[in-house]
Parts: C-alpha cells; sequence; structure tokens
C-alpha cells in the first residue's frame, strides 16, 4: 500500500535498493499493491457550491487516517515543547518535541492537503519535502544527544547539541545541490538525514529511559513501547500482505506510513512520560 509512498520520499535510497537487492525489494514492496491499493482520498463539497448541477468539492484530503495521526503528532509535540522548555537541563527534549511537531505539520500539508503528487515530492514541493526531512532530523538528532547525556557519555552541553543538529540539518540541504549532478542520487544527502539520525535516536534512547518499573506508570511505559514497536515491525514488513488482505477497505489505517506515525507518537508520549518519571524520582532523591 505505501510502495508509491516510498518511492516518491526516498527515490534515491528505494531506487539503490531496487539495483542491489532486487528480489527482497520487491517482496516488501510488490507492484500489485500500488493497483490494489491506491492511496485513498476523501472528498469534502459544500452544497452551496454548485458545479454542472453537483455539489463543488472544496477539499480533497488523501490519506485520511494518517492525517489524523499527524495531528495528534503536532498535539503531542507542542505538548511536550511547552512542558519541557521550563526546565534548563530538558531544553534539548523541548526542542526535538518542537521540531516533531513541525514534521508533522509539514507531513500534513505534503501527505494529506496538498494535490496528489505527479513526480517525487523532492521535485513536486521540494521546500516541504526538505523542511520535512530537516525537521525530522533536527528531532532525532536531539534525541541522541539528550540519551547520551543521560548516559553521561557525551560532555556537549544542550545548546551545543542544538547547534549540531541544525547545523547538519542544513548542511545536508546544501549537499543536495551538490548531489544534483547525478540524477540516480540527488536526493540521498536529505534521505540519509531524515533515516539515520531516527535509528540511531530509537536505539540509544531505550537505555536512557527511565521506567520506574514498580510503578503503574512505569508499567504503562513500557507496555506503550510493545506497541509502539509492534505497529512498527508490522508497518514494515506486512504492508504489502495488509493491503492484499484488506483490498483498502480501511482507507489507510494498515498501510505503513500510517502505522509508523503511530508508533512515533506514541514513542514521544513515552519520552515524555520517562522525562516526568525520571524528573519524579530525582526529586524524591534530592
Amino acid at each position: 500500500m505505501s510502495k508509491k509512498f516510498i518511492e516518491r520520499f526516498f527515490p534515491s535510497i528505494t531506487g539503490i535498493a531496487k539495483t542491489i537487492i532486487p528480489r527482497t525489494y520487491s517482496a516488501f514492496l510488490p507492484d500489485d499493491v500500488a493497483v490494489l491499493c491506491p492511496e485513498p482520498t476523501i472528498m469534502l463539497s459544500s452544497p452551496t457550491i454548485i458545479n454542472n448541477g453537483k455539489a463543488a468539492s472544496i477539499l480533497i484530503i488523501r490519506n485520511p487516517v494518517l492525517l489524523v495521526a499527524a495531528i495528534l503528532g503536532v498535539v503531542i509535540g507542542v505538548f511536550g515543547g511547552i512542558r519541557f522548555a521550563k526546565k534548563k537541563e530538558q531544553i534539548i527534549w523541548s526542542q526535538s518535541f518542537l521540531n516533531f511537531a513541525m514534521m508533522n505539520v509539514t507531513a500534513i500539508l505534503l501527505h494529506c492537503l496538498l494535490p496528489p503528487l505527479e513526480s517525487i515530492y523532492a521535485d513536486q514541493y521540494p521546500i516541504l519535502w526538505f523542511l520535512d526531512c530537516y525537521f525530522t532530523g533536527v528531532s532525532s538528532t536531539l534525541i541522541v544527544g539528550g540519551a547520551l547525556e543521560s548516559l553521561h557519555i557525551s560532555k556537549w552541553t544542550s545548546r551545543t547539541w542544538i547547534l549540531i543538529a541544525n547545523g547538519l540539518g542544513i548542511a545536508s540541504g546544501f549537499f543536495l545541490q551538490i548531489t544534483r549532478i547525478d540524477s540516480s542520487i540527488r536526493t540521498l544527502p536529505l534521505e540519509l538525514w531524515y533515516l539515520i539520525p531516527t535509528q540511531f535516536a530509537g536505539c540509544l534512547s531505550l537505555p536512557s529511559l527511565y521506567f520506574g518499573k514498580r510503578t503503574n506508570r512505569g508499567l504503562s511505559i513500557i507496555l506503550l513501547l510493545y506497541v509502539g514497536c509492534s505497529l512498527c515491525l508490522i508497518g514494515a514488513l506486512f504492508d504489502a500482505k495488509l493491503c492484499r488482505l484488506t483490498h483498502g477497505m480501511l482507507l489507510d489505517t494498515l498501510t505503513a506510513s500510517t502505522l509508523v506515525f503511530t508508533a512515533c507518537n506514541i514513542a514521544f508520549v513515552v519520552l515524555g512520560l520517562s522525562l516526568d518519571t525520571r524528573g519524579a524520582g530525582e526529586k524524591k532523591m534530592r
């Protein structure tokens, strides 16, 4: 179901994968699912606006379930950004949440509200595509920085991490201009900026989280963590099978993109709860 979505957002990486591991690529993203489960849309029309005797459409919403997930992501990001901005030692987490919110704002426009794609995102909506990759990479890099600080591995300050994250994001955009000479990899820098920090954030944040296992909140955090990880795996591994099973009858509810967005929302809820739990634990120790 997410074949076109993924190929148009990550054209360089998917192009490389098709060349290096064609059979594996086809197994996970077969051609038939794009036809069997096309991008779902909902058309909103106004009965007061008449066009050729019919109510004229005023808005076409693509991927409506993804839209709901992205709106929730904005709410979670803004709430966490404001909440953790109150303490100087948590400013890095605040910035990560706010960048997550901005990523979801760009996602709402790119994937849900703007007209359907006729080419790849980088060509049709270059500025929004850059911002989506930029905010995602910055948010994930700040999670990496916050995790390393929590584990007492990094001696860099939060401000240093914020400068590094934003600097790397801008540099990726600069390298995008350089790689335009090779059309097959011209979007690769920003695609990597989107994906690599996200992978590191997922791996490094787990050891740094305080779950408080003996508390009800700690158990809830662990349960949410399992749910989020499960959604990610289901979306990544079974996108095509879910398409063939549902034939798109559930709109985009079970697409890889929607499941991953939902998993990211859960991950940030887990992060926020963990930071609150750890903060409460530190207060008791004092």
